[in-house]
């Protein structure tokens, strides 16, 4: 599940880079 968030978070940062950010960290705290 983790590899495919991170596959997720790849697409979506690249067109909002602001957005990866938040989800990294989101993910870090979450778990």
């Amino acid at each position: 599940m983790k590899t495919t968030l991170i596959i997720m978070a790849a697409g979506i940062g690249s067109r909002f880079g602001t957005g990866i950010k938040q989800l990294a960290k989101m993910s870090d705290g979450g778990e």
